[in-house]
């Protein structure tokens, strides 16, 4: 019992590093456990370390061998007689698919860990049962990667109604951060669409969901520096500038020695808008090429369009309007085909899960 006991004690170390940032100590910290854990044999604490170090791995690009430990967990999942445990070792490969460049076979493993998911939401279990809970996270998670906003909208509401009651406070964190990041995309990809009214009302919600997080008891320091970043994401978009840049400044150094690349990706963006905002066209351009930079090595093509929106309007400040025409054009060209996969993209996801409109 106390070598379990230690055991779990070091999946949630390893999960809290990753989250904080330091996924290569994550992996540090996690691999004399790791080897001793794996000789153990199936056990649903061995299995939760195995996803935790994969997900570190993802984060410092280490693909070949994220796989090859998301293979042992959905295994080991299948030994365990717990299907549900292999959705978020599923999710993890939908994600690493997608950095590398495969994204229909991103789709396909996010629609098998999806229908695992609706499989055993169908049996008997509670909905508010933490497993699910996290399913239900993951899914979300990578859906939103994806451009499956539809998706990931109904897999985080549903959690936001159960998960304030039973879940710890990292994982409320964990999912109001991610809820809150969700509104962010959607407004954004509503603003290229031009429907700003509704843009707006994404923004609100952002914003009332990291007002929750805030308030939430014994979060981690190294926590806090992602939500400045998507705190600064939303309020610049809300006419706050200067203010948004004295913090994210106060953040800089240790953001970029940290491992999340997706916080770096939305602090260099939020830097950018901001540049813009007061005029500066020389700085708006090194951030927002920053971000073009983060935005393709992760897949994500929505924030790329952005990077490149906010370079246009970068040039367009510097007064050199047919340039910024050009610029423009790329992103307008960027977005279209992007609009269109997304749509093809959610049809063939509802087919492929048999998900129904409620």
């Amino acid at each position: 019992m106390a070598a379990e006991a230690q055991l779990a004690d070091l999946v949630v170390r390893v999960h809290e590093l990753t989250l904080g940032g330091q996924a290569d100590r994550a992996l540090a910290v996690a691999q004399p456990g790791l080897a001793q854990a794996r000789r153990d044999g199936p056990r649903e604490t061995t299995q939760s370390l195995l996803v935790c170090v994969a997900k570190a791995l993802v984060e410092l690009g280490l693909y070949e061998q994220a796989d090859e430990i998301l293979r042992v967990a959905v295994r080991m999942a299948a030994d365990l007689g717990q299907p549900l445990r292999q959705v978020q070792p599923l999710v993890l490969r939908a994600a690493m698919r997608l950095r590398r460049g495969h994204a229909d076979d991103a789709l396909m493993t996010l629609a098998e860990a999806a229908t695992v998911q609706r499989a055993s939401a169908a049996g008997p279990g509670d909905p508010a049962d933490l497993c699910m809970i996290r399913a239900r996270h993951d899914l979300a998670v990578a859906a939103d990667e994806l451009g499956l906003l539809e998706f990931a909208e109904a897999w985080f509401t549903t959690n936001d109604r159960v998960a304030n009651m039973v879940a710890p406070a990292c994982a409320r964190w964990v999912h109001l951060s991610a809820f809150a990041v969700h509104q962010l995309v959607s407004a954004v990809r509503l603003e290229h669409l031009d429907k700003l009214v509704s843009a707006r009302g994404r923004l609100v919600h952002a914003a009332d969901l990291l007002a929750r997080l805030r308030v939430l008891p014994d979060i981690e320091d190294s926590w806090r520096v992602s939500a400045i970043v998507i705190d600064g994401c939303v309020r610049v978009r809300t006419g706050h500038p200067e203010d948004v840049l004295s913090r994210l400044d106060g953040i800089g150094p240790e953001l970029e020695t940290r491992t999340n690349v997706g916080d770096r990706l939305l602090f260099h963006l939020a830097r950018a808008q901001a540049w813009v905002c007061i005029g500066e066209a020389q700085e708006a351009r090194v951030e927002a090429a920053a971000g073009l930079r983060l935005a393709r090595e992760t897949g994500a093509t929505r924030w790329e369009a952005e990077a490149w929106r906010l370079h246009a309007e970068a040039v367009r400040v510097a007064g050199r309007q047919a340039d910024a025409e050009q610029v423009e054009a790329r992103f307008i060209a960027l977005h279209e085909d992007l609009t269109a996969q997304e749509l093809t993209w959610a049809l063939r996801f509802r087919e492929l899960i048999g998900w129904r409109r409620r």
